[in-house]
């Protein structure tokens, strides 16, 4: 694993980019025995990113998550996180 890369990715969405390219086959997110691997939780980020550019939301608009806790609330943080629809 790129450890150094990683240490110095300027956002989460760049560093889960990262990883999913490095070990996308990983465990990411444990939730009560069910695994999500790194590349699946990219697609669900990505996907999320999409449906709030597609809604109207643009870079640096603020959202609210009220989900629980799981692969689709961290999935969702990810482009809340970050610049939705930049360049990773």
């Amino acid at each position: 694993m790129r450890v150094e890369a990683e240490l110095t990715t300027p956002n989460i969405a760049g560093l889960l980019w990262r990883t999913a390219d490095a070990a996308p086959g990983h465990p990411a997110v444990d939730e009560r025995g069910k695994t999500t691997d790194y590349l699946s939780l990219q697609g669900r980020a990505g996907a999320i990113a999409t449906a709030l550019l597609a809604a109207g939301l643009r870079p640096y608009d603020r959202v609210g998550i009220f989900l629980d806790s799981g692969a689709d609330a961290v999935a969702a943080t990810i482009p809340a996180k970050s610049s939705i629809g930049e360049e990773h």
